[in-house]
């Protein structure tokens, strides 16, 4: 799935739910974009993030997330002040700079400077802006040995 999804193909996936099956999505994109793009279509499970949060019945059943993420921010922001960060978490962006510049449409929480909502919550995704593929390789010290950095298309 992706954001590209039209009412024209809700409207088809709806007619090929046989109401006896049971159906499990998965998406890599956020819980908040997919209920925004998939609102009239109802299914047993979802798989978001990639694997990292995961549904059932509408209820958050197991997930994979980052217990420090605000320490993992603070320790980028002391080193690289200038990072234009954003976090999920609890199904909400939260970002130290106008997101929807590189997700237009996209709802998010302009943060304090220090990400003082993240304070003891954990988070689906930690989302660092680069301009270069060299760019990413500053920000592995930052990683612990069950984080990875991954590439994204905006």
């Amino acid at each position: 799935m992706d954001r590209h999804i039209s009412a024209i193909k809700t409207q088809a996936l709806d007619v090929y739910l046989v109401p006896s099956r049971v159906y499990i999505c998965m998406f890599c994109i956020n819980l908040r974009t997919t209920k925004k793009l998939l609102k009239d279509l109802e299914f047993d499970a979802g798989i978001y993030h990639n694997g990292a949060l995961i549904h059932e019945n509408g209820n958050k059943k197991h997930g994979f997330q980052i217990n420090n993420s605000k320490e993992i921010v603070d320790k980028i922001l002391s080193s690289y002040p200038d990072a234009l960060i954003a976090v999920e978490s609890n199904d909400i962006l939260y970002s130290n700079f106008d997101a929807e510049k590189l997700w237009p449409g996209t709802s998010y929480t302009l943060t304090e400077s220090n990400f003082s909502e993240i304070e003891d919550e954990k988070a689906d995704k930690i989302i660092v802006v680069v301009s270069f593929l060299s760019d990413m390789k500053k920000y592995e010290i930052f990683l612990s040995e069950d984080l990875y950095i991954i590439i994204i298309e905006i």
